[in-house]
């Protein structure tokens, strides 16, 4: 909004500012002054004014809660960043393929020993095949030659007289008896190396797929070393960006505790002063018992000054929240311990500040029940009995664990009410017995769906066990674990879509439907849930009663509020059905959920390869864990 645009609110209240101002000046002037019911009227007024004057301090404290929440909010983003950097660099940090490396070395080595040993074999058979050939060539070739003496022979015998001739053919048939053994032994001689050939073809092949082997052990050593160095750069940048991230957290939380110690805490205590001031203002009007107005006056003022240590109190009461949760965050920060104190120290403010409410609620009751009022008084009076049995829970020993249930309760401050209460000078203007209307049940709503919302992201179970009131202990166990269940498949879809650009929740919906089964959530308004707050989801009110749309879910949750806080409400009629079959349906929630959240991890250590890998596992992971549970139903009767 541009300064021109707040120019004409911060002029009306600078206006409404010098009205009460003049009237108390005016009034002071006259002080003491005309007969006493005219001095405890105008004390009356000049007390009136005063309360209007807290006006401008108190919605300052307001505005500078704001403004602390929304650097809280800030930081929470920031703390996201903190724990999923982390979680990324642990993850790349369980890559570790030593025993891998070792293990494709040695299989490497064994291939590669195989491998020269097939080659001797193979060369030693080559050596002894060329031997035989050689020879056999050698007994080949000398008997082509003895054929070609022979023929000689002959020829000759041709051209001589019989009786040489007889001798010619005598000389051929012994040569030709020779060259047949000659022709013969080169023959076997060849067929020995025939023979040995397939043997010599089969080793070469076999140190062909040993050294295949070998290499593939070699390259997969070379990748799972570059893999390796790639996770360990992966993980130095994530932890870099966690340090850095850490670093902002405590620069955001500087900014906000300065906030808090400074511009806040002023504003409270000039609210507070205000308030104290026009509660002297109120003692003389007092005076007159008979002056209603002017109990009603004070129960404003003591009202008021309650509400501004409600206020305080709910305050520190977030910051201190913030705080612990900085400090119980894992892994954990560098400052977790520092952050472990203060949020103490805020508790202890926290706790002084309700204490100091309490004083004042009960004497703005006191004031109420003297004035004899009835109609809005009465609901005045209702509320402020809840918060001061709110307050009692504190005190009465239950500690700081009591102001969990204080996080998300009812807040009316009293500038926001009716200026005028009914009283008995008018009976009749309201009715004998009637009820007075309800307060703004809404107030504090939105604080508890952004609680409700955290717990679901970040799967606090005891926070969701404590946001939800059902018949029994398994209709409880089994809405937690539905509501647990969104964040975890948040999660594992956040982790699918960084690996494989796809969502898990799609094909989960995809296969359910093609077995004829309609999914209890919705893929396509879950990823919404990521980054949603309570302010952001769609909300019907009425009364003390809200309806209230989550991302993810196909059906809205019934909320109602007991005047403290907002809680999850499981209607009875649901606890009709058999125990056995609710706490089979807790069991089974939970089970998938485990399932999913250790999908999500082995996602981002890269344990698949596609996302149709993961629904497989998915599958296959459900049933196993699954089973034993059916099992134990069945073996029991169920």
């Amino acid at each position: 909004m541009s300064p021109s645009a707040e120019a004409p609110e911060s002029d009306g209240k600078s206006f409404a500012q010098k009205q009460y101002n003049s009237v108390i000046s005016e009034v002071r002037d006259a002080d003491g002054r005309g007969l006493p019911g005219e001095v405890a009227a105008a004390r009356l007024l000049q007390a009136e004014s005063e309360l209007g004057l807290t006006e401008a301090s108190f919605s300052l404290a307001a505005r500078l809660e704001r403004e602390a929440d929304n650097k809280a909010s800030v930081l929470r983003s920031v703390l996201a960043t903190w724990v999923s950097e982390n979680a990324e660099a642990d993850a790349a940090s369980l890559y570790d393929p030593a025993e891998a490396i070792r293990t494709s070395e040695q299989k490497a080595a064994e291939f590669d020993a195989k491998s020269r040993e097939f080659a001797r074999q193979r060369d030693d058979l080559a050596a002894q095949i060329k031997d035989f050939e050689t020879r056999a060539s050698a007994q080949l070739d000398q008997a082509r030659a003895q054929d070609v003496a022979i023929a000689g022979l002959r020829d000759q015998a041709a051209t001589v007289s019989a009786t040489q001739a007889a001798r010619l053919i005598e000389q051929a048939a012994e040569r030709r008896k020779q060259t047949d053994q000659v022709r013969t032994q080169g023959s076997l001689l060849q067929m020995q190396a025939d023979q040995l050939q397939p043997r010599s073809r089969e080793a070469g092949l076999m140190v062909e797929q040993f050294e295949a082997q070998a290499r593939t052990h070699r390259d997969a050593i070379t990748d799972m070393k570059a893999r390796d160095a790639q996770k360990k750069a992966l993980a130095a940048a994530s932890r870099a960006s966690a340090r850095a991230a850490a670093q902002e957290i405590d620069s955001q939380l500087a900014e906000i505790a300065r906030l808090r110690s400074t511009s806040l805490s002023e504003a409270y205590d000039a609210t507070i002063r205000a308030f104290q001031a026009a509660n002297s203002s109120i003692a003389a009007a007092r005076q007159d018992a008979s002056l209603s107005a002017a109990r009603v006056t004070e129960g404003k003022i003591r009202q008021g000054l309650g509400d501004a240590h409600w206020s305080r109190a709910h305050g520190l009461l977030r910051y201190e929240g913030l705080l612990r949760r900085l400090s119980l965050v894992v892994p954990a920060l560098p400052n977790a311990a520092d952050y472990e104190k203060r949020a103490n120290e805020a508790a202890q403010e926290a706790v002084e500040a309700l204490s100091n409410a309490k004083d004042a609620y009960e004497a703005a009751s006191g004031a109420y029940r003297g004035a004899k009022v009835r109609g809005e008084a009465k609901a005045m009076l209702d509320m402020l009995a809840a918060r001061l049995e709110a307050i009692a829970r504190i005190t009465d020993g239950q500690g700081l664990d009591a102001l969990a249930s204080l996080a998300a309760g009812t807040f009316k401050p009293v500038m926001d009410q009716d200026p005028s209460l009914a009283m008995d000078q008018d009976p009749g203007s309201v009715e004998p017995g009637a009820d007075a209307e309800p307060s703004d049940a809404s107030d504090g709503l939105s604080a508890t769906l952004d609680q409700l919302l955290d717990a679901i992201r970040s799967g606090n179970q005891n926070v969701l066990n404590s946001m939800v009131n059902a018949p029994n202990q398994p209709l409880r166990s089994l809405v937690v674990s539905q509501l647990n269940g969104v964040g975890t498949l948040l999660s594992l879809d956040a982790a699918c879509m960084e690996k494989f650009q796809a969502r898990f929740s799609d094909r989960l919906v995809g296969m359910m439907r093609g077995m004829g089964q309609e999914a209890s959530f919705d893929p396509a308004r879950l990823a919404t849930l990521a980054t949603a707050r309570g302010a952001d989801l769609q909300t019907t009110i009425s009364g003390n009663s809200a309806e209230v749309t989550v991302p993810g879910l196909l059906e809205s949750l019934d909320l109602e509020n007991d005047g403290v806080s907002w809680k999850i409400t499981v209607p009875p009629e649901a606890a009709a059905a058999p125990a056995n079959q609710i706490d089979l349906a807790a069991q089974i929630t939970a089970g998938t959920n485990e399932v999913m959240s250790a999908l999500a991890s082995q996602v981002r250590q890269g344990a698949y390869s596609s996302i149709d890998e993961v629904l497989s596992a998915f599958n296959t992971m459900v049933a196993a864990k699954l089973m034993p549970i059916m099992q134990r139903m069945q073996g029991g009767g169920g």
